[in-house]
């Protein structure tokens, strides 16, 4: 300890540093401050880690292996992450760069979900849909709905990668009877 200007300073040496306090008073506030900005920073990357969300959602095949459904769900958290952000219908049998037969979003408006169920809108004004594709033996044009149920839940989550069943429901437009395929899909998550 040394005095100076009539005040009372403690020195401290750690590792050839000299940190000085005024007091034994201040030495013990500028401990608390040391320890409050430590919680600061804690908090401020916890925040920044809950902010930003993975993709997460499911990569669906029908159990012929003829039609693959793929859904991702939000980003963001403002938006819900656990809200379907797009679907993309595609054939696997089809040469790459055309397999894609139509791409729903929420974004547009024809893509909404209820949990796990992801109802896709049909709808030529949103949807390039391509005249003459078939959807399990019936035109994509003639198709009002595609709905993806799957058997998932997040109070009783699955691991990414693992398998879950679900059902490709198809609605007519005329409103004939509709057309449903078992799926299995796989739990993505996009690192």
């Amino acid at each position: 300890m040394y005095q100076m200007y009539d005040k009372l300073y403690t020195i401290h040496f750690t590792k050839n540093k000299i940190v000085e306090y005024t007091s034994s008073r201040k030495q013990k506030l500028a401990n608390k401050g040391s320890w409050k900005m430590k919680k600061l920073l804690i908090l401020v990357s916890v925040l920044l880690t809950a902010s930003m969300a993975k993709a997460d959602g499911f990569e669906c095949q029908t159990v012929a292996g003829d039609l693959n459904i793929k859904v991702y769900n939000q980003v963001m958290p403002s938006a819900g992450t656990r809200n379907g952000a797009v679907m993309v219908v595609s054939d696997p049998a089809v040469s790459a760069g055309r397999k894609t037969v139509s791409v729903f979003t929420a974004e547009e408006g024809t893509l909404v979900n209820t949990g796990s169920k992801h109802y896709a809108n049909v709808d030529e004004r949103f949807n390039n849909i391509p005249k003459g594709e078939y959807l399990s033996g019936t035109r994509i044009d003639y198709l009002k709905s595609i709905i993806l149920d799957v058997d998932f839940s997040y109070n009783e989550p699955v691991s990414f990668g693992d398998m879950v069943e679900g059902w490709m429901i198809l609605t007519r437009e005329n409103g004939g009877p509709q057309i449903k395929e078992a799926v299995l899909c796989e739990r993505y998550l996009k690192h």
